[in-house]
Parts: C-alpha cells; sequence; structure tokens
C-alpha cells in the first residue's frame, strides 16, 4: 500500500473510530483501533502502532471479545518480528497468547498466521527444527482451509529460514512454491520479491 493510500487509509478510520466512540459501539471501535494499529505499522511507526493495538486490547478485553484480543495480541507481537527491531521477550508472549486464545477459540486459520510468526521467533532465536514443525502445522492448515495465499506466506518464510541455515538450494524450492502461488493469485508485488530472492539465493549457491 503507497503512502498516499495509506494516509487515506488512516483518515477514515479515524472516522470510523470516532462515529463509534460517539454511537458507543465497542466493537466498531475495537477494529478501527486495530486498523489504526494496522495503519502505523506499515508507516514503520512502531511505538504508535501498539499504542492503538493495547488500546484495541483493554476494550476487547473490558468487553469480553475474544476474538478481538487474540487478534490484538497477534499484532503487537508481530511488530517484533522485522530483523532490526526483532525482540523475542516482546514478541513471544503475545503471539503465544494469540495462539492460545485462537485455539479455545477453534479459530484455526487464525491461529495458524500466529503458529507462523512463532515461527519466526524461532528462525531468529536459531531453534530451527522447532521453527519447522511450525511452518509443517501452518502450512497444513492453510492448505485444508483453502487460504493459499497464506499458504504461500508461510512457504516463503520457510525458505527464508533455511537460507538462515545455509540450505539456500532447499531456501530456493520454497521460494519457487511461494512464486507458482502468487502468479495464480495475481500477486505481483508477492512474485516480484520471490523472484528476486530466488535469484540471489540461487547465485549465492552456486557461488558457495
Amino acid at each position: 500500500m503507497h503512502l498516499s493510500n495509506l494516509d487515506e487509509a488512516s483518515r477514515l478510520f479515524r472516522i470510523s473510530l470516532d462515529l463509534a466512540e460517539q454511537g458507543g459501539h465497542d466493537d466498531t471501535r475495537a477494529k478501527a483501533l486495530g486498523n489504526m494499529g494496522q495503519v502505523y505499522a506499515r508507516q514503520g511507526d512502531v511505538h504508535q502502532a501498539e499504542q492503538y493495538y493495547r488500546l484495541n486490547l483493554e476494550l476487547a478485553q473490558r468487553t469480553g471479545n475474544l476474538a478481538s484480543a487474540a487478534a490484538a495480541y497477534g499484532n503487537i507481537g508481530s511488530l517484533y518480528l522485522d530483523d532490526e527491531r526483532f525482540d523475542a521477550e516482546k514478541a513471544l508472549p503475545n503471539i503465544e497468547r494469540a495462539i492460545e486464545i485462537y485455539g479455545k477459540l477453534g479459530q484455526e486459520a487464525d491461529q495458524a498466521v500466529d503458529i507462523m510468526n512463532k515461527a519466526i521467533v524461532f528462525d531468529h532465536l536459531g531453534r530451527f527444527d522447532d521453527a519447522r514443525e511450525l511452518y509443517r502445522q501452518a502450512v497444513e492448515v492453510f492448505r485444508r482451509s483453502g487460504l493459499r495465499s497464506k499458504e504461500a506466506d508461510v512457504l516463503f518464510c520457510l525458505g527464508y529460514s533455511l537460507e538462515m541455515q545455509g540450505d539456500r538450494r532447499g531456501a530456493v524450492a520454497q521460494a519457487r512454491q511461494a512464486l507458482v502461488i502468487y502468479k495464480q493469485l495475481g500477486q505481483e508485488t508477492e512474485a516480484e520479491l520471490a523472484e528476486a530472492r530466488i535469484v540471489q539465493w540461487g547465485t549465492a549457491s552456486h557461488k558457495s
């Protein structure tokens, strides 16, 4: 999403938040708070994003909306997965809480997103075997649910995991599987990134 689109999304979500607050619609307000957090997260403003996610979490806990609370926990944890701001102590407890709540609610697909994110944390910590098992679980859920875009995301993440371990051929194989799905779904941005990594990892593999 381009910056201009993010600005427009932010404006619309603020209007939605104001209307929800005026009308006392807690579920709508919680969703708007989460959406505002996502806008700031996309802009790279982690502090502001976390503030909105925590407001979302507080409201969800106060109203007993477990699904909204799980989403907020997962969103907070996801802020600390990137290489430049990775923080296991901030990411892992929130992600695990989201997994726990989604499990109780039986929301398997939502739970699988956070299982994938937990695998990313384990990759950063060098727990590659644990990460691989979590990726396997997430892929199975997304395949069973027909969520092919999410399936591709997991395969691509597994590619990154294998590249971190020095298995560039394995990384390329996973990225190729993801690329096929992205192309079938018309996800051009994701397909271009997958193609770039295939070239990068493949070149490195030939040199090693």
